[in-house]
């Protein structure tokens, strides 16, 4: 019998050994080292649009954030075109906590409509775990519009 219990306790410490050599290099994944919390992360910031080539001065932008949506117009500040996660920008059923993926977008200049069209936010995620398994906080990219005809 004491044969028996030596050899079960070699062969079950080198299986453990092997198993998190393993899961140490990346071969094998632990379900452990996976765990990401339970966080729901929000972005309430705006969403800038870039123009290329910049509009003239005289153009009129409007926007707004999700489909079927009443667009409204924006102010440039600071050279900047930036849509807030406010009224009257959010459409129907639109929250403002970043979970908007599109933004309509319409310039008119005098009667000459330059944009209308829909357009898809890009949105940066910040990693987070021991690996960078887990999605992080996240915020709106710079949504680029070409007004080159």
């Amino acid at each position: 019998m004491g044969a028996r219990t030596a050899r079960f306790r070699v062969i079950t410490c080198v299986a453990v050994a092997v198993g998190v050599g393993l899961s140490l290099t990346g071969c094998i994944r632990a379900p452990v080292l996976d765990a990401c919390p339970a966080i729901g992360y929000s972005y309430n910031g705006p969403a800038v649009v870039e123009f290329e080539p910049a509009p003239p001065e005289s153009v009129v932008v409007t926007a707004c954030f999700g489909a079927d949506c009443v667009p409204a117009e924006v102010d440039q500040l600071r050279g900047e075109w930036a849509v807030p996660q406010e009224a009257p920008y959010l459409g129907p059923g639109v929250i403002a906590n970043g979970s908007a993926q599109t933004l309509r977008l319409v310039v008119v200049d005098g009667t000459r409509t330059l944009v209308d069209d829909e357009f898809e936010i890009p949105v940066t995620v910040e990693r987070t775990g021991i690996f960078g398994q887990c999605t992080g906080p996240f915020r709106y990219e710079p949504v680029h519009v070409s007004l080159g005809g």
